[in-house]
């Protein structure tokens, strides 16, 4: 990434699959610092209830995918708009995943909503999109920063597990920091936790006080280790 000055500052986009709003983020990344990146902000977005609805609605209505891929884009705008209006740092880059629609990586095959061109436009400023296509069509499983997030981060650690919309962990050899051996999805976790919490009328299950009222299977947690 060219920096200017020495350093970019770089906004992040990301609505993960248990639909739960756009996290932004605006990083410094420097050249030649110790610690080489610094959180200037952070948002959270609350997903607007007629997106979240027509979201929900493609999942199984293949023939709504330009009217979401057009209305993610859109919110994506308001939400760089609020955060570069509200910002006292410039923003020189901005790096927007959107919204997860399909993904069947074995059938390499992925779908992310709002990853229209137009968006830099808008805005006036450089963006990079679509990061899981080319990822899945060398084999992998779509989350190519992943590993690398969990390295610079999580370093002296063996593993990194994610407990998101899905699993994922990232493997060390043997520690992060000396690089990732492997990196992949393990099974779907908030975005079913989510349904339950929806059953009981709540958006998800808040702080896990629900889940601190069930009991361990244990046979299951000994197939498991075993």
């Amino acid at each position: 990434m060219q920096m200017y000055n020495g350093s970019s500052n770089v906004l992040g986009l990301m609505s993960g699959t248990s639909l739960d709003g756009m996290d932004a983020a605006l990083v410094r990344f420097s050249e030649g610092d110790d610690v080489p990146w610094k959180l200037l902000e952070y948002r959270h977005f609350q997903y607007p209830k007629e997106l979240l609805e027509l979201v929900n609605k493609t999942f199984t209505s293949p023939d709504l995918l330009r009217d979401v891929d057009i209305a993610f884009a859109e919110w994506t705008i308001e939400c760089i708009k609020i955060t570069a209006q509200g910002s006292l740092h410039p923003i020189d880059l901005v790096g927007t995943h959107g919204q997860t629609i399909f993904h069947q990586p074995e059938r390499k095959w992925t779908y992310q909503a709002g990853c229209m061109p137009y968006i830099s436009t808008r805005i006036g400023i450089p963006v990079v999109t679509n990061f899981r296509i080319q990822d899945v069509l060398l084999g992998g499983q779509g989350a190519p920063l992943v590993p690398f997030g969990d390295m610079v981060l999580f370093g002296e650690y063996e593993a990194a597990l994610n407990i998101g919309g899905f699993v994922n962990v990232s493997l060390g050899k043997p520690l992060l920091k000396e690089g990732v051996s492997a990196a992949f999805d393990i099974c779907p976790a908030n975005i079913v936790l989510n349904q339950f919490a929806r059953e009981l009328n709540a958006d998800f299950d808040n702080n896990g006080e629900w889940a601190r009222e069930g009991a361990i299977n244990q046979w299951v947690l000994d197939e498991l280790d075993s």
